[in-house]
Parts: structure tokens; sequence; C-alpha cells
């Protein structure tokens, strides 16, 4: 049985969420997991879309591997098709995601349009590939709530 984790999710009114269940293997063990994606209908600049996702849920989403990035598009393109600020930016030593502040170890799976950052700090996604832009850009974006 997978964990659930977080708590019942608030609702703002320019907010749409979905499910989505993830399954590892780390270090053979099986793992599963639950994390709750709500896209945000309110343009923020990614550093208040993420302010916002701290204090509302868990942190702007994360995507760690193909599947859970397919996931994410698949769900969010239910309500939204455009460019939404994701977790990922740039911390000057490498890309970081924003809820693993933490953790120092590089990111493992990446998802460039042209197969490369083009030197901005920040991340969109758009149709499941990520873009570099400036942070203050003003976009749509999606939080996420759980990670076990």
């Amino acid at each position: 049985m997978a964990p659930t984790c977080g708590t019942a999710l608030p609702r703002h009114g320019n907010e749409n969420h979905f499910l989505a269940t993830f399954h590892g293997s780390p270090y053979g063990l099986s793992v599963s997991f639950i994390r709750t994606y709500t896209l945000v209908e309110v343009p923020l600049s990614w550093s208040n879309a993420q302010r916002f996702c701290r204090t509302e849920y868990t942190d702007l989403a994360t995507a760690e591997n193909k599947e859970e990035m397919q996931e994410l598009v698949d769900a969010g393109r239910r309500w939204y098709g455009g460019h939404l600020w994701i977790g990922l930016y740039d911390d000057i030593h490498s890309w970081r995601w924003s809820v693993d502040e933490e953790d120092r170890s590089p990111v493992s799976f990446t998802n460039w349009r042209n197969g490369k950052p083009g030197g901005l700090p920040c991340v969109l996604t758009h149709k499941g590939q990520w873009e570099d832009r400036r942070c203050d850009i003003k976009l749509f974006f999606v939080c996420q709530t759980g990670e076990c």
C-alpha cells in the first residue's frame, strides 16, 4: 500500500489538482509515493511561485525522470497547454530542484528543449520540454504536495 503524503488541498479558485503515483526501486527496494500536482493559474515570477507553493503546498513541481515528467505534462495538459514554471533552477554550481535544496547532488534527469540550457537561472516546461528563462517573467505554475 502506498503511503499518502501531504494534507487536504486548499482551493483558491485558480487551481486544478491532479494526483500522480510513482513507483521506484532505489537500492532494490520497491517504493511508492503519491505526489499531488496543482496547476495554479495565477501568473507569478519564479520566486513568487516558489513562495506560494511553499506556503500553500510543499514546493514547485519536480520531475526526476522521464516517466514523472510525462505524467506531469499529461495531467497538466488537461487544463493548460502553455508555459509553466517548475521547481528547477540554476544555483550557480549546478541545476537543482527547489524541493531538494539541502541535497547538493546534481540533477540526473534533464529534458532541455534544445539539448542544453541557455544560461538563464529559472526553468519552465512547455509540452514536456524544459527551457531556462529569466526568473522575473510571470507565468502560471505547478505546485506539488507530498514527497515520500
